[in-house]
């Protein structure tokens, strides 16, 4: 199983450096893909508490906000999220039966696409710079960097937060949300990230003092998006949010970092290193 999660992991980051880079398009399939599996399984973990979400209200929302993601941009984006807001208190004044609570009900479904499409479109808008960045003899978009940048420190931080807490954790951080994650384990995955980001940063050309700042911030979210689908699966007890990946379990085990760290580098490359 160890050697399964690391094949798997391995594979998707070499496979999400193909489709970052190869277009924008590419991107974006990759992204709905994964936000459209996310979303089903929040709902199905809130119908494993009892909960009645509309799941095909949710799954709709957030297929328009990612297509409104990649299409337009952040001000109409915006737009798009308030009208879908009032299209979901329409559909819960329409349901007359099949409900827990209205107030329970329409509040997941809400927070559902906020947490699994709001968030993670970020990554989408993120890609947007066509600007060329040279790497030797290549060239990327600036867009492909920014996003790069993001995959390599969110996933570096959770690969040097497993081993080092693996192999040296002594101290629990959040015992009452994962008893298995160490202090030693969260500052071994803020390290690795700032390692990680700290070689990107000298081939792209990006600037240093940003790219450590940065991985710092990346890696502190990460963890806290980790705890955050932790608290989820402790309220349904289940270890698993799905099965869909070999050795990881379901999208939201395995991306659920990236869904609260893609609108922190959107902002830091949009407002500090000004790619936007």
């Amino acid at each position: 199983m160890f050697r399964k999660r690391i094949f798997v992991g391995a594979l998707l980051i070499v496979g999400s450096y193909f489709l970052v880079t190869w277009s924008a398009w590419t991107m974006a399939l990759e992204v709905l893909t994964i936000g459209i599996l996310g979303l089903n399984e929040f709902y199905n973990l809130a119908f494993r508490k009892g909960i009645r979400p509309s799941k095909a209200t949710g799954i709709l929302c957030g297929f328009i906000l990612f297509c409104t993601s990649f299409a337009y941009n952040e001000r109409h984006y915006a737009d798009t999220l308030t009208l879908l807001i009032l299209y979901t208190l329409i559909v819960f004044i329409c349901r007359k039966s099949y409900h827990v609570s209205t107030f329970i009900d329409s509040g997941v479904t809400i927070l559902g696409y906020l947490y699994v499409a709001w968030l993670f479109s970020f990554i989408i808008l993120l890609r947007k710079p066509t600007g060329l960045v040279a790497i030797g003899p290549w060239h990327l978009e600036q867009g492909a960097v920014c996003v790069m940048f993001l995959v390599f420190a969110t996933s570096f931080s959770d690969i040097g937060a497993f081993f080092i807490g693996k192999f040296f954790g002594r101290h629990k951080l959040c015992p009452g949300i994962s008893p298995g994650k160490t202090v030693e384990g969260s500052i071994g995955g803020v390290a690795a990230a700032v390692i990680t980001s700290g070689i990107w940063g000298y081939v792209t050309g990006l600037p240093l003092i940003h790219c450590a700042v940065l991985a710092v911030l990346i890696s502190v979210f990460a963890q806290i998006g980790d705890l955050w689908e932790s608290i989820l699966k402790r309220d349904v007890s289940v270890k698993d949010s799905g099965d869909i990946i070999a050795g990881h379990g379901g999208v939201l085990d395995r991306f659920d970092s990236l869904f609260i760290t893609a609108p922190v580098a959107y902002f830091y490359f949009k407002y500090l290193i000004l790619f936007f």
